[in-house]
């Protein structure tokens, strides 16, 4: 038997070429990239980054009570305005990556335009000399008091993290309370508040 030749191209079964994965891979590496310094540049300048407030902003639903409000450490404002230009950045910059960029900026705005038209309060506390139980009730409370026909228990992987959940129309409310076992007081309490933003901020 003779030596077989060699296998020419036109032999070889056509699958996805190497350069295409490692184009693929590449342009998806650079988009992330530009995000990312877009993104980081903006919030470093402090004209799109969340707010860091001493009391609630105006614009913070009536209707939703606080326990002890007085002794917060913390209360951060996220407002739509300052959502939307982050978000702007993001899909303004995808599209520059040809068609493929166009489908992908449809879709984040659809997916993201019900958080970034949305202002967010996060209001922390710490070392709260009340039982977890206690503060648990209160928020259960005042969840069905905003319109929260069933505040929800959520399951978490610490059993020393306990979260609640409530929604309306209008509102997404979630209480995170951090209570470890070798300490006299409820470590953190945060509530996150979600609501419609008000046209011009008001």
């Amino acid at each position: 038997m003779g030596i077989p030749n060699p296998a020419t191209t036109e032999d070889v079964i056509e699958g996805r070429p190497w350069w295409k994965v490692c184009c693929i891979g590449c342009l998806f590496m650079a988009i992330v990239f530009v995000i990312a310094i877009l993104i980081g540049f903006r919030l470093f300048t402090g004209s799109t980054s969340p707010q860091t407030l001493r009391s609630l902003p105006a614009s913070f639903p009536q209707g939703v009570v606080l326990f002890r409000p007085e002794q917060n450490d913390g209360i951060v404002y996220y407002p739509a305005s300052s959502k939307n230009k982050n978000f702007g950045i993001i899909t303004q910059s995808v599209k520059l990556f040809g068609s493929e960029g166009d489908q992908l900026s449809t879709l984040l705005d659809t997916g993201l335009k019900s958080v970034k038209d949305t202002d967010t309060v996060t209001i922390h506390w710490s070392n709260m000399d009340a039982p977890a139980d206690e503060i648990i009730r209160f928020y259960a409370g005042a969840m069905k008091q905003a319109g929260v026909g069933d505040p929800q228990m959520k399951q978490t992987s610490d059993a020393t993290v306990r979260k609640m959940v409530g929604l309306t129309s209008r509102l997404s409310l979630q209480l995170l309370v951090v209570d470890l076992p070798d300490t006299e007081t409820v470590d953190s309490i945060t509530f996150v508040v979600e609501y419609p933003s008000l046209p011009n901020g008001q």
